[in-house]
C-alpha cells in the first residue's frame, strides 16, 4: 500500500478513536444502599437507585422450592430493585473442617435463586468462611479457596452472575485489591469473577487509591464508607477525593453502594438523600477533574488502565510471582565490615544559589544502600541483597517498601527528586554482620563481582564471581511464611564452600560445590525497623534542620533569600503572604498546613503540585515548624 495512504488511514484511525470516545458522566453511575429490601421506596424517593441487601436473606437457601415460590412471588410484585447482594456464605471453606460439597450445594441453589430474584452481581466478602484458624498455613488456605472458587464460577456463569471477591479488613488470605486480583488472574474468567472495591477496607489496609486504576480490568462493584465510625458520607465529611479520582480514571461506570454504620442518630431515614447529595458532588468534582487534565479522551489501555510505576507506593509480590525491585534501600544498622567493598561518601559544604558560593553549614550524604535489590514474597517476607558485596544484608516480614519518599504521591504527578530513600515496613527477621560468611576453597571472599540474575519458576538467582569462580544463589523462604528462610550457593566447577558458624543457621553441606543455610528469625530484631525509620530524636530545631535536610527541602526552598524552585524560607514566619483573594499571616498553623497539604495553598508565581506530601509524623511536623520558625 502507498505510504502517504498508511499515514492518512494512521491519521483518521486516530482522529475517530479520539472524536467518538465521551467523558465519563455522572448518568454512568447507579446508587444504592446496603440494608434491607424494605427501605427502597423511602431511598427511591431521594434518588437512590437500588438496595443491596444480604444474599441469605434475600434468597433463602433454607426453604423448600414451595416456600421460595411463595417468597419469590410477594417480593417481585413489591417491584424492590436489588441489582445486587452481600453476606453470601458462612460455610467454612478453609481450614481443616472445611466443607466444599456443602458450600457448593449452597451457592449452586443461591445462585439459581438470585437469577429469578433479578440479582446480577453477588458480593463474596464472607470473611468467617475464608478465615483458616491460627497458626494454620496461610498458602494452603488460599489453595483451598481458589479450589472452591473454581468449583462456583462455572454454577454462576451458567446463570449470568458475576462473583465480586471483596477484600477486608484484618483478612490475612485478601486484604488488597492486588491479592484478590491475583485470584481473578488465576481463575481467569473475566465475565463472571470480580473485585469489590470496598473505600473503607481499603483505607483501613493501606491499600493506595490508585490501586483502584491499577486493577481497574477486575473491578466490578463499588462499596464505600467514611473511614472514622464507618459512617455514610457527608457525616464526618472525610475527603475521598483520591479515591473518586482514581475511580473515574479507572473508567468504572455501574454500580456504587454504601455500606455504612447507620446508628442512631444517624439513621438512613434522616441522612440518605445527604450522603447521595455529598457522593454525587464529589464524583462530579472527579469527573470535572478529569477533563480538565485529560482534554479530549484517550482510547483506553487495553487492559482498562494506564501503566505507571507511581500508581502503588506500597507494592507487594506473591509466594509465586515475587517482586523484584532494584532502588535505593535503608541502611538499618549494618556494620562496617558487612559494606566493606561500598564507598562511604563524606558531608560537603552548603551552597547558596543567591551569593553564588558557598555558605556555613552541612549537606549529609545519604544514608542507603544504592547497589540492592530488594525482593518481596508477599507480606511474609521480604529481603534485601547487595550487588556490591554480594551477599545478602537482612530479612524482614510482614510488609515491603514504603515508596512515597523516592516515588511521590498520584496528586503530585511527578518523581519528587533524588536523595529520598523509601522506609521499610513491617518487623526485621535478620541481618548481616561482619565479614561474608563464605569461603571458597577455604579463602574469604574478595572482590566480589556481581554478573547480574535470571528468573526460574519466578524466582531470582542471582550470579557473582570471585576468585575466578562463579558462584549461583538463591534465597527460598519457608513455605510456612514463618520468617525461615534458606540460602543455596552452588558452583559448575570443584570449588569446595565453606560458611561461617552463625547464631539462628542450620548448614547442610551435600556436595563440596553446593552449600545451604537456613536461617531461623532473629527475636532480638524485632523492633529494628522502628527504629532506624523513625525519628527518636527529641523535638527540637536541630532536629527540625536534620529533617529540613533529610527530606531534601534545601532542593526547592532556600533560606538566605534567593530565589528556587520554590518561595524562600528567610523570615517566613510572620510574614503576610498574598493570594488571589486574600492575605494570610504565616502563623505556625499555615506552617502546619503547608508541611502537611502542600497544595492547599500555592504562593503566586509558583507551580502547583511541584511539592511531594511527605509522610511525616507528628513530631516531625512540630520539629520542621520549630525549625522555619527560627530562619
Amino acid at each position: 500500500m502507498n505510504p502517504t495512504i498508511n499515514r492518512l488511514l494512521a491519521i483518521l484511525t486516530v482522529t475517530l478513536s479520539i472524536s467518538s470516545a465521551t467523558h465519563t458522566s455522572i448518568d454512568d453511575f447507579q446508587f444504592g444502599i446496603c440494608g434491607k429490601p424494605e427501605i427502597y421506596p423511602t431511598i427511591k424517593a431521594s434518588g437512590f437507585h437500588y438496595v443491596e441487601a444480604s444474599t441469605k436473606l434475600l434468597t433463602k437457601p433454607n426453604l423448600n422450592d414451595q416456600a421460595f415460590a411463595s417468597h419469590l412471588k410477594s417480593h417481585l410484585k413489591k417491584q424492590y430493585q436489588i441489582p445486587v447482594t452481600n453476606s453470601f456464605i458462612s460455610i467454612p471453606l478453609v481450614g481443616p473442617k472445611k466443607d466444599h460439597s456443602s458450600g457448593l450445594k449452597y451457592a449452586t441453589t443461591v445462585f439459581e435463586r438470585a437469577k429469578k430474584l433479578g440479582v446480577k452481581k453477588i458480593v463474596f466478602g464472607s470473611q468467617g468462611s475464608r478465615t483458616p484458624p491460627d497458626h494454620y498455613d496461610l498458602q494452603t488456605a488460599r489453595r483451598e479457596f481458589v479450589t472452591f472458587l473454581k468449583l462456583i464460577v462455572p454454577e454462576a456463569q451458567k446463570r449470568g452472575l458475576v462473583i465480586c471477591l471483596e477484600p477486608l479488613t484484618k483478612d490475612n488470605l485478601m486484604p488488597t485489591l492486588a491479592s484478590a486480583a491475583a485470584m481473578c488472574e488465576e481463575i481467569n474468567a473475566p465475565q463472571t469473577l470480580g473485585i469489590t472495591a470496598d473505600f473503607w477496607h481499603m483505607m483501613n489496609n493501606n491499600d493506595e487509591a490508585d490501586n483502584i486504576r491499577k486493577f481497574a480490568k477486575h473491578i466490578k462493584h463499588i462499596h464505600l464508607a467514611e473511614q472514622k465510625g464507618r459512617t455514610p458520607p457527608g457525616i464526618n465529611n472525610q475527603d475521598l477525593s483520591a479515591y473518586w479520582d482514581a475511580l473515574v480514571a479507572s473508567g468504572y461506570k455501574g454500580l456504587i453502594s454504601i455500606e455504612a454504620s447507620w446508628r442512631s442518630p444517624i439513621s438512613i431515614k434522616t441522612h440518605h438523600a445527604r450522603s447521595l447529595q455529598v457522593m454525587k458532588k464529589d464524583l462530579q468534582k472527579a469527573i470535572q477533574k478529569s477533563k480538565s487534565q485529560t482534554g479530549s479522551k484517550i482510547t483506553p489501555h487495553p487492559e482498562g488502565r494506564i501503566s505507571s510505576v507511581t500508581y502503588n507506593n506500597n507494592p507487594l509480590g506473591t509466594p509465586q510471582k515475587p517482586l523484584i525491585l532494584r532502588t535505593y534501600l535503608p541502611d538499618p544498622g549494618l556494620d562496617q565490615q558487612v559494606l566493606a567493598n561500598h564507598h562511604h561518601a563524606g558531608p560537603s559544604p552548603k551552597y547558596s544559589p543567591a551569593v553564588g558560593r558557598d555558605v556555613p553549614g552541612t549537606y549529609f550524604p545519604i544514608n542507603g544502600i544504592p547497589a540492592a535489590i530488594a525482593v518481596n514474597h508477599g507480606k511474609g517476607f521480604s529481603y534485601a541483597w547487595d550487588t556490591t558485596e554480594c551477599r545478602l544484608l537482612y530479612t524482614w516480614s510482614d510488609g515491603f517498601l514504603d515508596m512515597h519518599p523516592y516515588w511521590g504521591t498520584s496528586d503530585q504527578g511527578n518523581r519528587t527528586g533524588f536523595g529520598y530513600l523509601p522506609s521499610l515496613t513491617g518487623t526485621m527477621t535478620y541481618m548481616a554482620k561482619g565479614n561474608h560468611p563464605l569461603t571458597l576453597n577455604s579463602q574469604p571472599i574478595k572482590s566480589p563481582k556481581f554478573l547480574g540474575y535470571s528468573i526460574t519458576n519466578n524466582q531470582p538467582t542471582f550470579r557473582w564471581k570471585s576468585q575466578d569462580t562463579t558462584i549461583h544463589t538463591t534465597i527460598t523462604p519457608s513455605p510456612k511464611q514463618n520468617g525461615k528462610f534458606t540460602i543455596t550457593h552452588h558452583t559448575e566447577n570443584s570449588t569446595v564452600f565453606g560458611h561461617a558458624n552463625l547464631p539462628h543457621t542450620t548448614i547442610n553441606h551435600p556436595l563440596p560445590n553446593h552449600l545451604s543455610i537456613t536461617i531461623s528469625p532473629n527475636p532480638n530484631l524485632k523492633n529494628q525497623i522502628k527504629s532506624t525509620t523513625s525519628d527518636s530524636e527529641s523535638i527540637s530545631i536541630k532536629t527540625g534542620e536534620k529533617l529540613f535536610l533529610k527530606y531534601s527541602c534545601q532542593m526547592c526552598h532556600t533560606i538566605d533569600g534567593g530565589k528556587s524552585h520554590g518561595p524562600t524560607l528567610q523570615k517566613l514566619h510572620g510574614k503576610k503572604r498574598k493570594f488571589s483573594d486574600t492575605t494570610i499571616t504565616a502563623d505556625e498553623t499555615y506552617l502546619r498546613e503547608s508541611l502537611t497539604h502542600p497544595n492547599a495553598k500555592i504562593v503566586p508565581g509558583y507551580q502547583p503540585n511541584y511539592m511531594p506530601k511527605f509522610p511525616l509524623q507528628e513530631s516531625e511536623i512540630t520539629s520542621l515548624v520549630l525549625y522555619l520558625k527560627s530562619l
